[in-house]
């Protein structure tokens, strides 16, 4: 028995997942969140084979989460259901370790066909804008960027709110640490990055996927 846990906040996507798990005969959903910061409970409580997570969760980044996930409970396959399909979005998905990519705009069978893939420690893209093999040409050629997997996980926090446009001093109240570590924490990003202002960092957390921007319909967001 395959055993899913779910990670979204949106009622009408849970419910709906909890019934497409429920009717196949080898998967069975343990538990859900739907708070960033709920899920290391939850992997904790549930134990499941299988995360599926959301990347726009309301109080962290859906990449943040993939990295913790990752680092403290690696036997977890992780399993994004997005909104988005553009491709930093996936690529950023893929480094920071899960092993599937699902787009919200296709069919649910793809997400079942995913889950178990994910199981057989196969990496599978199903989007309805692009095609695998761009995927993985275009994670190839990026293997030798700088990653945000470099970085600690307060660096990776930091530079959240840094290329959010957060003053030292929100970043201090909102992390609940002294201004001047914050300064000190921006000051070894740009030198571990090479990133010489604010909108360089919001360009670089765009691009690894660490913030989400809401775009128009038939937009792209800014890469670099």
């Amino acid at each position: 028995m395959i055993k899913i846990a779910l990670a979204d906040d949106h009622d009408i996507v849970w419910r709906g997942l909890s019934s497409l798990f429920d009717a196949e005969p080898n998967m069975v959903v343990v538990g859900e969140a739907r708070e960033g910061q709920s899920v290391p409970l939850l992997i904790q409580n549930a134990k499941p084979d299988v995360l599926i997570i959301d990347l726009n969760l309301p109080d962290l980044p859906g990449l943040e989460i993939i990295r913790r996930v990752r680092s403290h409970t690696p036997y977890v396959k992780i399993v994004v259901y997005s909104m988005y399909s553009e491709l930093p979005y996936i690529t950023g998905a893929f480094k920071g370790g899960a092993t599937a990519y699902v787009s919200k705009d296709v069919a649910p069978k793809f997400l079942v066909n995913a889950v178990r893939a994910s199981i057989e420690n196969k990496r599978t893209v199903f989007t309805a804008e692009i095609e695998a093999d761009v995927v993985w040409q275009t994670l190839n050629q990026m293997a030798g960027i700088e990653s945000p997997t470099d970085l600690t996980s307060r660096q990776r926090e930091v530079l959240v709110h840094w290329a959010q446009g957060d003053s030292t001093k929100e970043t201090a109240v909102a992390l609940g640490i002294q201004p001047r570590t914050v300064e000190k924490h921006r000051e070894n990003i740009r030198k571990r990055l090479h990133l010489r202002n604010q909108a360089d960092a919001s360009l670089y957390a765009i691009r690894q996927g660490l913030v989400v921007v809401e775009t128009e319909p038939g937009t792209n967001p800014p890469t670099r």
